[in-house]
């Protein structure tokens, strides 16, 4: 797992490659537990994760994916909400 990068008041994650790994239940699961949406790919048609190096993991029967904010940001610097959906 790589590129949790989370530098803002966390809501939803997208789990780019969960599709393509047995982690996407446990991705589901955590999510759950943490009270976190989970978001689909919003560029599929980049194919991020394929092109990423994690799919040679993947490819090679190693369960990986890599975790990135979503878009629920939860508030502004003045604390008003904020979503970029």
């Amino acid at each position: 797992m790589d590129m949790p990068f989370m530098f803002h008041p966390l809501r939803d994650i997208v789990p780019c490659g969960a599709s393509h790994s047995t982690l996407g239940n446990e991705v589901n699961r955590a999510a759950k537990y943490m009270n976190l949406g989970v978001g689909g790919d919003p560029i599929p048609q980049q194919v991020l994760f394929i092109r990423s190096d994690h799919f040679s993991f993947v490819k090679n029967g190693i369960p990986a994916l890599f975790n990135k904010s979503g878009f629920e940001t939860g508030s502004d610097l003045d604390g008003k909400e904020v979503n970029l959906n």
